[in-house]
């Protein structure tokens, strides 16, 4: 009966998981699409300023800056306290539980519990042995930010100032009552080399004043703004000192980086997905142990490849509209996989 409900479980997940990888796909190279063009609108209209010196004349216009970010802000968290800084990041880890399952041939499940270290709370509600439960976290990681800060002599907006990245480590903790510190962390615990379950460890990272940043918007008056582009705001903005043609290159390649990892995790979301969608048959056949392997493994060949394949086929139509030729290409090596599908599978006499 447990086997008959897991079936129908992996049934309905793996088409849920199927009709998902199809939406991600599609909206996936949708996006990559848009953020091309709007390299392309950025390449063609945005104009290098210095940052020291505003122009009125750029009024309106698309600029690209780059510069030192500045402020005279103090943040502090606990007994730290750093003056004239942008960005103060506090990371919280603690030690816990986690749990791995095993599944043997037969279906048997035995579990493993380990402690580590995590920036995560670990749920030890669904834990299947209830004994090992892990405590909330006593102090949660946190970002401070400068309250005002400039470009040159334009001002930052408080979204600007929360995309700065804090990229330096504070190592130079000051004593404090509650905490010992331990290889420039904060540690809560008695023993570093032995923490127990609800040990703390605590680091900073900061972005002092002067760190470089570079950007993209649109000059308003002494600010530079999000620019609208086929009605959606853009803001474009990095650590490091860039010129406009580096602004657009690490967007380019952001971009490029991200549609690929979506298009490989589209491609495995529909695999996991059709091979739940014929579980049944390797169900019926792994009543034989040696056949049903050589059934098992025909299958997740032919369902990697028509996975693939549609995959492919999605991105191609997808892409039709914008860049026909590359279409075109993915469209004929779907057409290639297909055939092969057709040749592995078994022929009617």
């Amino acid at each position: 009966m447990k086997k008959i409900k897991d079936i129908f479980a992996g049934l309905f997940f793996g088409f849920i998981l199927f009709v998902f990888s199809f939406v991600l796909l599609w909206w996936n190279e949708g996006n990559s699409a848009k953020n091309i063009a709007i390299a392309s609108y950025m390449q063609k209209n945005a104009v290098q300023i210095n940052a020291e010196n505003i122009q009125d004349s750029n009024n309106g216009q698309l600029v690209a800056v780059t510069g030192e970010a500045t402020t005279d802000s103090q943040l502090k968290d606990i007994n730290v306290e750093l003056p004239q800084t942008l960005v103060l990041k506090r990371t919280v880890q603690m030690y816990q539980w986690e749990e791995t399952e095993h599944e043997d041939s037969n279906g048997n499940k035995t579990y493993e519990y380990k402690k580590e270290w995590s920036a995560a709370k670990i749920d030890s509600n669904s834990f299947h042995d209830k004994k090992y439960a892990n405590p909330e976290f006593p102090i949660e990681s946190k970002e401070f930010y400068a309250d005002r800060a400039k470009l040159g002599a334009f001002d930052l907006t408080s979204e600007q100032i929360r995309k700065i990245s804090p990229e330096k480590d504070f190592e130079d903790l000051p004593k404090n009552s509650k905490y010992s510190v331990e290889n420039g962390k904060y540690f809560s615990g008695t023993d570093i080399q032995t923490p127990n379950i609800g040990d703390v460890l605590i680091s900073y990272s900061y972005a002092p004043s002067g760190t470089n940043i570079s950007l993209i918007g649109q000059q308003q008056l002494n600010k530079i703004l999000p620019f609208s582009y086929k009605g959606k705001n853009n803001h474009v903005q990095y650590n490091g000192a860039l010129d406009k043609n580096g602004i657009i290159e690490k967007f380019k390649q952001e971009n490029s980086l991200i549609t690929m990892l979506l298009r490989f995790f589209g491609w495995i979301l529909m695999f996991i997905g059709l091979k739940l969608l014929i579980s049944p048959i390797d169900a019926i056949f792994g009543v034989i142990p040696f056949f049903g392997k050589i059934v098992d493994n025909i299958s997740t060949f032919i369902v990697l490849l028509i996975s693939l394949g549609l995959s492919l086929i999605t991105i191609a139509i997808a892409w039709f509209a914008y860049r026909p030729v590359l279409s075109i290409i993915l469209i004929a090596i779907s057409i290639g996989i297909a055939k092969t599908v057709k040749e592995k599978l078994p022929k009617n006499n």
